[in-house]
């Protein structure tokens, strides 16, 4: 059973995660409503904003110590956020006059923002290596988003090529590190380095 307190810190990420499940029930069953879609994303993207401000006051580490619950971590939830519904409110007439107004484009924002705070929370490799991915994945499918761009589309390949690429040396490396820590936790890790100073790896 999770503590009440820690669902509390970590209530940036919940509503975050939640907001993005409703956004693509809206984009199934309302289809004709972009406009509503739009607005919905920015207010839930200002409203975790607000969350991370209001439960700034974390100290510690959450869910088994793998999540950083600090005041530093909360104030990047708060900037992401916040530069997220600016993103989103510059683009809503944007994307109306390029003729890719679909509503995929505001919930990938809001999952690569959900990734970026992920990563800025971790303290677990593993939670990094699924903070980035989820991340450029969206990222991915935002560099080819114009459909009918043949630069768009190249643009997109070439990214997710590099990408993968990148993914295979960083599960690479992670797993050497964990070959010589025995743990993926990142305070674990530091703490051992005095200790393996002096390990090939």
């Amino acid at each position: 059973m999770i503590p009440v307190e820690e669902l509390l810190q970590a209530m940036p990420l919940i509503i975050l995660g939640s907001s993005i499940l409703i956004a693509l029930l809206m984009d199934m069953f309302l289809p004709k409503s972009k406009n509503l879609l739009a607005w919905f994303c920015i207010v839930s993207l200002l409203a975790t904003g607000y969350m991370a401000l209001y439960t700034i006051d974390g100290k510690g580490l959450i869910f088994n110590n793998m999540i950083s619950d600090s005041s530093r971590v909360h104030l990047l939830y708060f900037v992401l956020n916040f530069a997220a519904a600016i993103v989103l409110l510059f683009s809503v007439d944007y994307i109306k006059k390029i003729e890719i107004n679909h509503g995929e484009f505001y919930i990938l924002v809001m999952s690569a923002v959900l990734g970026m705070m992920l990563i800025a929370a971790a303290r677990d490799l593993v939670i990094v290596f699924i903070g980035l991915e989820q991340m450029s994945l969206c990222f991915y499918i935002l560099a080819g988003f114009r459909r009918k761009d043949v630069k768009s589309n190249e643009a997109a390949l070439k990214y997710f090529l590099l990408g993968s690429f990148a993914t295979g040396f960083i599960v690479y490396g992670m797993a050497l590190i964990y070959g010589a820590a025995v743990s993926f936790n990142i305070n674990d890790i530091l703490a051992k380095i005095p200790e393996l100073s002096h390990n090939p790896i």
